[in-house]
């Protein structure tokens, strides 16, 4: 193959990316790191794929149109933190957003990777405690029930509305605040630890 070949292959592989929504499948025998809970493609246009690692995926064209509305968008649109999409943030392991804007990504744990880094930013500019980080999140102007958030991710992790969350305390963290933004927490604690250790 030479260099043109080369280029194409790659720019039609890049725009086929933008348009995926990724998610693993169901029957694979070994179970790697990158697991996520398969779902259901039911009517929505899907091609079969296989990662770097032989991994067989599920793509679907648009993770808004699953049949299956019961799983959460953020859960199949590998952004279980439901980070918005900005032309600005162009995350690693993002391949497209969603008709709600919303980002989607190749796995779940560049998800989890892109919300440890806005934690990380967050910190930079002093926004430090547990109350404070799902009031920034989660605006109650933007229609969110910051407080009953602020009070379940308290009370799921143990640690006190004021106080102060270090790098240590973001596995946890955000594991509550997925199982908040989503209504479960289908991640190993390993594949979240992973994607803070990303960031």
């Amino acid at each position: 193959m030479n260099f043109l070949e080369s280029s194409v292959t790659l720019a039609i592989a890049g725009l086929i990316l933008g348009f995926l929504f990724v998610s693993r499948h169901p029957n694979k025998a070994s179970q790697p790191l990158h697991q996520a809970t398969a779902y259901p493609v039911g009517a929505s246009p899907a091609l079969v794929g296989h990662d770097v690692e032989g991994n067989e995926y599920t793509m679907i064209v648009d993770p808004e149109a699953s049949a299956d509305t019961s799983i959460a968008l953020g859960i199949r649109s590998n952004n279980p933190l439901n980070i918005r999409y900005l032309e600005t943030n162009q995350w690693l392991g993002q391949v497209g957003q969603s008709a709600g804007g919303y980002c989607i990504f190749l796995q779940p744990v560049y998800g989890i990777r892109a919300a440890a880094r806005t934690l990380r930013s967050y910190q930079k500019r002093g926004v430090i405690t547990l109350a404070d980080i799902v009031s920034t999140w989660a605006p109650h102007g933007d229609n969110n029930p910051t407080n009953t958030y602020i009070n379940n991710v308290a009370t799921w992790t143990g640690i006190h509305r004021d106080a102060i969350i270090s790098e240590a305390d973001y596995p946890e963290l955000l594991a509550a605040m997925i199982r908040q933004e989503n209504g479960s927490q289908p991640y190993s604690m390993a594949l979240i630890e992973e994607g803070v250790s990303m960031a």
